[in-house]
C-alpha cells in the first residue's frame, strides 16, 4: 500500500492472468484528501486507557480489533501526545459506527487515517470487537542483557523493565529481533538466535512476546510486540541470541615515545566507535592478560596512546582490549607486546643561562625543561672553552 506505483507491487506477470473475464475487471473509490480526525480514549480507569474512538465526518466512532497490532496502538497515543504504548486490548461495547477494521498503520504515522485500513465504516465488527489501548506518558525504555552464555556476546535475552529483570518469550522470534538486541548491545551484528530456553530458563517476569522487529530499530521498545508483560508463554520458552563478539585487538606494537620524555607509543588496528583499554606493568603476567594492579589507560575513537611518566631503562608488558561503550562489555586482550624505555637519556630541551648576582658576585642561572619520567639525574657541565655544539 506504499508503493508509489502499481507495477512496483507483486503480481502474476505483465498479460498474465488466471481464469478471468472482463466481469472481474476491479474498481476504487478514492478520497480526495485523508481526512483530519481526532482521537480519545472513552471509559479507561485514567486518561492513558480506554477503548479507542475516532471522530470523522462529525460523529465519534470505535475501530474493530481485528488485526489490530502494536504499530497501531503507537499512532493512536502518539495522536493523544503520550509517548509510548503498554498494551491494547478488546475493550468493546462501543456506540455507533464502527469507523474502521482491518487498519495496519507503519508505527510512524502521523494520524490513523493514515494507516491502511477496508475504508470508512467498512467492516464486519460488533461493538464486542472495539479495540482499546493502555498508553504511557513517557517513552518505555529497556536496558538489555545477555545471561547464560558461555561468552559475553550469547545468552537468554533479559530486559529490565521498571527496575525489574524478565524474559522475552520466542513467540516469532527471529534474526531481526535478535540484530535490534545485539545493537543495544553494542555488537556489530546478530549470528544466530535460539529459542526454547536453549541458554537455560530464567525468571520472573515475560516482558515482551510475539516481538516483531524490522532490523533497524534503534531499542527493542520500538518493535511490535503483544504489549508489556503480555504473554501466553512459560519460561521454558525464553528467547536466546549469539552476537558477533568483540574481537582481540590486532598489530598492536609498542616502540619509544617522544623525544622529550621517557615515554613508549603504542599503537594498535582499531575500529571506530569502540572504546579501547591499554593496560601497561613492569610485571609480564601472562601472554593474554595483564596482572592484577596494571595501570590503564582509555582510548576512545583512536588507535595509539603515549604512556608517559616511566622509569628510564625499563621493560614495560603492554595488553589492550576493546570495550563496548554503549554497554561496558569488555572483549579479550591482545596477546602481550613490550619495549624497554630508553637507556640514554634523550636531550634536554629549552636550556637557558641568565646573568645575576649571588652574594655580591656574578652569576650564572642555568634553567631547562625537565624530561617527563623517573629515575633521571641531570648533569650541567661548563668551561670558559667552547668545546663544540653538542
Amino acid at each position: 500500500g506504499y508503493e508509489s506505483s502499481l507495477s512496483e507491487c507483486t503480481h502474476k506477470g505483465w498479460g498474465a492472468q488466471r481464469g478471468c473475464d472482463h466481469s472481474q475487471d476491479v474498481g476504487v473509490i478514492c478520497s480526495a484528501s485523508i481526512p483530519n480526525v481526532q482521537v480519545r480514549l472513552a471509559d479507561g480507569v485514567d486518561s492513558l486507557s480506554g477503548r479507542v474512538e475516532v471522530y470523522y465526518n462529525s460523529q465519534w466512532g470505535t475501530i474493530c480489533d481485528d488485526e489490530w497490532g502494536f504499530s497501531n496502538s503507537k499512532v493512536i497515543c502518539s495522536m493523544l501526545g503520550h509517548g509510548g504504548v503498554i498494551r491494547s486490548y478488546t475493550h468493546g461495547e462501543g456506540s455507533d459506527p464502527i469507523w474502521l477494521d482491518n487498519v495496519n498503520c507503519r508505527g510512524d504515522e502521523t494520524s490513523i487515517a493514515d494507516c491502511l485500513h477496508e475504508g470508512w465504516a467498512v467492516q464486519d465488527c460488533s461493538h464486542s470487537e472495539d479495540i482499546g489501548v493502555v498508553c504511557s506518558d513517557t517513552q518505555i525504555e529497556f536496558s538489555v542483557r545477555l545471561v547464560g552464555g558461555s561468552t559475553a556476546s550469547e545468552g537468554r535475552v533479559e530486559l529490565n523493565y521498571n527496575g525489574t529483570w524478565g524474559t522475552v518469550c520466542d513467540d516469532d522470534w527471529d534474526s531481526n529481533d535478535g540484530r535490534v538486541i545485539c545493537r543495544m548491545l553494542g555488537f556489530p551484528d546478530v549470528v544466530s538466535i535460539s529459542d526454547q530456553a536453549a541458554f537455560g530458563e530464567g525468571s520472573g517476569s515475560i516482558i515482551l512476546d510475539e516481538v516483531a522487529c524490522n532490523g533497524h530499530e534503534k531499542t527493542i521498545a520500538e518493535c511490535s510486540h503483544s504489549g508489556l508483560e503480555i504473554n501466553d508463554c512459560g519460561h521454558s520458552e525464553d528467547a536466546g541470541v549469539v552476537c558477533e563478539g568483540i574481537t582481540k585487538p590486532q598489530c598492536v606494537t609498542v616502540m619509544e615515545g617522544s623525544s622529550n620524555s621517557v615515554s613508549l607509543n603504542v599503537s594498535w588496528c582499531g575500529t571506530c566507535g569502540v572504546t579501547y583499554i591499554v593496560r601497561y606493568s613492569t610485571s609480564s603476567g601472562t601472554i593474554s592478560e595483564p596482572p592484577s594492579g596494571a595501570a590503564s589507560v582509555s582510548v576512545t575513537n583512536g588507535n595509539s596512546t603515549l604512556l608517559t611518566e616511566l622509569s628510564l631503562g625499563t621493560t614495560y608488558y603492554v595488553w589492550v582490549a576493546a570495550v563496548l561503550v554503549s554497554s561496558g562489555i569488555q572483549g579479550p586482550y591482545s596477546n602481550r607486546v613490550s619495549d624497554t624505555t630508553r637507556s640514554i637519556t634523550p636531550r634536554v630541551q629549552g636550556v637557558t643561562v641568565t646573568r645575576g648576582v649571588s652574594g655580591g658576585s656574578p652569576s650564572l642561572t642555568v634553567s631547562w625543561t625537565a624530561v617527563s619520567g623517573s629515575g633521571i639525574t641531570y648533569t650541567v657541565r661548563y668551561s670558559t672553552s667552547s668545546g663544540t655544539t653538542t
